[in-house]
């Protein structure tokens, strides 16, 4: 019939009206006026002829076609329904329950594809692992000395590429005889130009003259492949099994021989778009039995434009499928007559992708310009989920999330993670390695520490490396077991500097608790068993695989029950609950604790691995088993509980397909993501893929392309967001699809599309006026403050050291945080020597060495004889390592600074001899203490440990000397111009500037010296700078002495700073200065 229409020039990128015309059908003819190619002639015309754009949802259309009298109703339950997702399904139920609402009926067979074929194959298809091992059985006939921990990642390969192989109806022996026979496929099988060129392209690299080790191995595995592609098919076949490609060529050989016939009187495929060779010749087969419908979902976007790869797929189905009845092409659409609004959005991070789209959802509720249940969230990036949740408005009624949990997230994977980096990093005492592998045979001889007998505890196995023992022993679901000797021996391990432990010290120092009434387990059988002691589980050696599985399963059962007794009568009561599977208890445990479902999936999927691993009785690593049991972990989602077509919709980019929603979010839309950057692992190289029509990379862009395409087809407001920050490099930028999008629609001159573009960013906002902290002394922080007070009944005063006064001077604030509300810093294990140990053993060391001359004079010679015994050095150096338990210093950067140790010993020694002789005093042990009225009767208690005392002779008498050795940076006023000045000027800066601690703290050694032990003594005070030793001692006041009246002026200045501190009426003030908090552990406690 004729219809008026108007006529059109077809560009690249859709229609452009131009005039009226009379057309009538076919239009053949006038279309080739425009020079089209013919591929898409039919296709155009129909959608040239449909009088208003088709914005029905596909799955509705499909139900549409459905008769309504009752008899093809009840042949219903004789159809059967094809989809490429299992969630097409539940959409396709929602459409049939509306269409047919009120009427009974049997619902159809509906499934996903690789469903369908299960359905019509006689062969049980097996699991990844399974095929791997079967496969490794075969292969192991042609490489006897493959073992199958170095077989398994490649294996996995092989798998792939003998599945694609199936799927593409590859000629298996002709493929792997390509090297030897191409001229004979060349002439003796009709290829298309194109792969026989990308064949020559192969056989002329692999042909040319440069022979290599890689080419030759190449050619040999090659060549076993095919014998091995061989034999695996064999070997299935008589076990009656088959991998899923196989399964798909077997079901496509017997629809063509007869021998299978479908159980169906009417089988519908739908929405699919990149179909295997396979897939492609059962349904060709099924449509010609003319009991079968294809429904193809496609857009003229895409479909018009040969560059498309959206359509790369369709475009061919179409020419090869246009005019058969089976095949229908009715459920198509226009991207750009749709009216959609697109909204290009940069959004700084993921998390600010998930907040935006809040924003986004929580504006349009308000103004009720969306309904929830047309609407969806799409995760390009799955692990956006949790924020993208936490970011959804409080008004968004239900929200239905269709991903499922995964497995690998939950924090009990990570625990048996942990377990198997312990495993893997212990190390076993008995078992030490010779004198010539370790460290200390390649020191010097004078370098070289005498060697300590190793004296083992006889039950001692395995030592545990701390960082690992740790993060168990914090782990919550290890914890609870016994928290107090738990945290306990936590704060030993720290307290000890514990690099390594031995495995039995750990279950020993901490004893489980019962955690039943009578400790045991109760079986169906009504058999008991004693709870096993978890630490002893956790930490015991395991030497192999089944050993490490017997303590996860040992680990999981128990956590298990635990879980399930602190449940009680709840588990019993829910009605949702379901028989345990784990124990065989009859009594059932509560699904909604998640804990609990993380143990029973991890135990379920134990389990049958291990069932797998016996039944083919392999040895195999520690490392390959649980490399294994990881990949199993990442496939098992648990799902989230909910009504799944109510509210919003949250879902995985791949979900989409066959299902339309009016509203959707896109997250993630970032190269990398979408499309998805995953490597194309496989033995085949890309020539021989094209040549034999398997796919490659570049259609796998093209499925991604059409999905993407897909989303747009029916909707009417679209936000695709993208994250702008910068990341690896190409890992962030904007997605190829959306620069795609932009580029084609900025250049299409249509009113009913369009396309907006946002970039957002935080406001600059006004800096903040943030209020210094100040914490007044209220009678509670007084009792604690005022403990550093005189107490005459108490045997544990507390005294304020130099340090703590420096760090009053600093910032009171600071003081309060550390030394009021002790506030400490957590003490961890050091594994590196830090700026504390390296100074701390520096300090012991001196004080070893100087030790027997306590009180005695030292003279040139015996500071000779200390330097030309190294190994006298070397012992005290080792002495000091062990005194502050940090004895792993024996290899590595930690070596290197101990011989850093060493040298700045030396120095220090050549630089006394200089002004030997000298008697030493006192050293590090020595407390000075002094007490100090600060008025009402309130005494202060002051405290120092001072580094070194000794008595030297200057050229005006003897004299005491008060030595402080510094790591750190020391700064001193020392110039003429300071020392001019008044002494109370001088000192006041002592009292205000942090900067000048080091000088501070040594004049109030020098003044607790003073008032300890002679208040007419000459005293002078140096500072060992070690970062400057070349330069000697740098003496305060360039060597002159702290007299009397100078430090009777440093005791008022110290007086009125105590009774500022101990003053009621003045507050904890923070300091003004933000630097002082630069290296403050405090730093986020306060506004900087």
């Amino acid at each position: 019939m004729g219809v008026v229409i108007l006529s059109a020039k077809i560009g690249y990128f859709g229609l452009i009206l131009v005039k009226p015309a009379n057309i009538c059908c076919p239009c053949r003819p006038f279309m080739k006026g425009w020079g089209l190619s013919g591929i898409f002639l039919s296709y155009l015309c129909k959608i040239l002829l449909v009088p208003a754009m088709n914005q029905i949802p596909f799955l509705q259309q499909i139900v549409q076609d459905i008769d309504m009298n009752e008899q093809d109703l009840r042949s219903l339950k004789d159809h059967c329904y094809v989809f490429p997702t299992r969630r097409a399904a539940v959409y396709f139920k929602k459409y049939l329950t509306q269409r047919f609402e009120g009427r009974h009926f049997w619902a159809p067979q509906i499934c996903s594809i690789v469903e369908f074929i299960e359905l019509l194959t006689d062969r049980v298809i097996l699991n990844p692992v399974t095929l791997v091992f079967e496969l490794y059985d075969i292969y192991k006939n042609y490489e006897p000395e493959a073992d199958f921990d170095s077989f398994y990642p490649w294996g996995q390969i092989i798998l792939k590429d003998f599945d694609e192989i199936d799927k593409y109806l590859v000629d298996a022996p002709k493929l792997f005889g390509i090297i030897k026979d191409y001229k004979t496929i060349e002439e003796e099988f009709a290829l298309p130009p194109e792969q026989l060129k990308f064949l020559g392209e192969f056989w002329n690299v692999l042909n040319n003259d440069k022979e290599t080790d890689v080419k030759q191995e190449f050619i040999r595995i090659w060549e076993i492949l095919g014998k091995v592609y061989a034999d695996f098919e064999r070997a299935l076949a008589q076990n009656h099994a088959a991998y899923e490609g196989m399964a798909q060529k077997m079901v496509l050989q017997q629809l063509k021989n007869g021998t299978l016939t479908p159980p169906f009187t009417k089988i519908v495929w739908a929405g699919f778009n990149a179909l295997t060779a396979a897939e492609k010749g059962i349904a060709e087969h099924l449509c010609n039995l003319g009991n079968t419908t294809i429904y193809w979902d496609t857009d003229a976007y895409y479909m018009n434009n040969p560059r498309q790869e959206a359509g790369a797929f369709m475009r061919r189905y179409f020419t090869h499928w246009q005019n058969h009845p089976g095949h229908n092409w009715k459920c198509q659409t226009n991207l750009l007559q749709s009216g959609v609004n697109i909204h290009s959005i940069g959004v700084p991070l993921r998390v600010g992708q998930a907040k935006y789209t809040g924003q986004l959802l929580q504006n349009l509720l308000n103004n009720r310009k969306i309904s929830l249940p047309e609407t969806a969230v799409v995760l390009g990036d799955e692990s956006m989920l949790f924020p993208v949740l936490y970011a959804l408005p409080p008004n968004t009624e239900a929200v239905n999330i269709t991903m499922g949990y995964p497995l690998r997230d939950s924090p009990l994977y990570r625990l048996l993670e942990t377990i198997v980096q312990m495993q893997k990093t212990r190390q076993d005492p008995k078992n030490t390695p010779n004198d010539a592998q370790t460290p200390e045979n390649n020191l010097p001889d004078d370098e070289k520490p005498p060697k300590p007998q190793q004296i083992y505890p006889k039950n001692a196995t395995t030592l545990f490396y701390s960082k690992f023992v740790l993060q168990l022993l914090q782990n919550p679901f290890i914890k609870q077991f016994n928290p107090e000797k738990t945290e306990k021996y936590i704060a030993h391990i720290a307290k000890n500097n514990l690099v390594y432990i031995y495995n039995f010290i750990i279950a020993d120092q901490i004893t489980q608790p019962v955690y039943t009434n009578n400790k045991e387990i109760k079986y169906k059988d009504g058999t008991e068993e004693r709870s096993p002691d978890i630490f002893k589980t956790l930490f015991s050696r395991t030497d192999n695989f089944l050993e490490l599985a017997n303590l996860f399963n040992t680990l999981l059962t128990t956590l298990f029950n635990h879980a399930k007794a602190k449940a009680g009568d709840n588990a019993a009561t829910n009605p949702n609950s379901k028989p345990d599977e784990i124990t065989g208890d009859e009594k059932p445990c509560p699904p909604d604790f998640m804990e609990m479902e993380f143990m029973y999936q991890l135990l379920r999927q134990l389990r049958i691995l291990m069932e797998t691993l016996r039944k083919y009785r392999q040895q195999i690593t520690i490392d390959t088993f649980w490399k294994i049991f990881r990949e199993v972990i990442q496939t098992v989602t648990l799902p989230f509980t909910g009504e799944p077509l109510r509210g919003l919709q949250i879902m995985g980019f791949l979900e989409t397909r066959t299902l339309d929603f009016e509203n959707l979010f896109v997250l993630g839309l970032n190269e990398g993501i979408i499309p998805a950057a995953r490597p194309h692992l496989t033995f085949i190289p890309f020539n021989l893929r094209k040549g034999f029509g398997m796919p490659t990379f570049l259609d796998q862009d093209a499925i991604f392309a059409y999905h993407f395409y897909h989303l747009l087809q029916r909707a009417k407001n679209v936000y695709l967001l993208y994250n702008t920050e910068p990341g690896n490099v190409g890992s962030n930028e904007k997605s190829r699809f959306l620069l795609q999008l932009e580029q084609e629609l900025s250049s299409l001159p249509t009113a009913t599309l369009q396309m907006e573009k946002y970039l957002v960013s935080a406001p600059l906002s006004q800096p903040i006026q943030r209020k210094r902290v100040q914490i007044n002394k209220t009678p509670q922080v007084m009792e604690k403050l005022n403990r550093y007070l005189l107490q005459p009944q108490d045997n544990t005063q507390d005294k304020l050291s130099p340090t703590a006064l420096s760090a009053y001077i600093n910032c009171p604030v600071q003081f309060y945080f550390k030394y009021v509300a002790q506030l400490y810093e957590i003490q961890n294990v050091n594994e590196e020597i830090n700026n504390l140990i390296f100074g701390n053993i520096l300090h012991k060391t001196i004080e070893l060495l100087y030790q027997p001359f306590q009180n005695k004079q030292i003279t040139q010679p015996d500071i000779d004889k200390m330097l030309n015994t190294y190994r006298h050095i070397d012992q005290n150096l080792n002495q000091a390592f062990i005194y502050h338990k940090f004895e792993h210093h024996k290899e590595g950067k930690n070596l290197l600074l101990k011989r850093v140790l060493k040298r700045l010993v030396v120095k220090i020694l050549q630089n006394d001899k200089k002004d030997a002789p000298f008697t030493i005093i006192g050293l590090e042990t020595a407390q000075f203490s002094t007490t100090l009225d600060i008025g009402n009767g309130k005494q202060a208690v002051i405290s120092g440990s001072i580094d070194r005392v000794d008595e030297v002779n200057l050229p005006d008498g003897p004299a005491y000397r008060i030595l402080d050795y510094k790591t750190g940076t020391v700064t001193i006023k020392d110039n003429k111009t300071h020392l001019a000045a008044d002494i109370t000027q001088y000192l006041s800066d002592y009292f205000s500037d942090p900067e000048l601690k080091a000088g501070f703290q040594a004049y109030l050694y020098c003044y607790l010296f003073w008032r300890q032990h002679n208040k007419n003594a000459r005293i002078i005070a140096g500072i060992y700078e070690l970062k400057k030793l070349s330069e000697g001692i740098r003496y305060l006041r360039k060597g002159q002495l702290i007299d009397t009246p100078f430090l009777q002026t440093f005791e008022e200045n110290l007086k009125d700073l105590l009774t500022t501190l101990f003053n009621p009426d003045l507050p904890f003030t923070q300091t003004e200065d933000s630097k002082r908090y630069t290296y403050s552990p405090y730093q986020g406690l306060v506004p900087l």
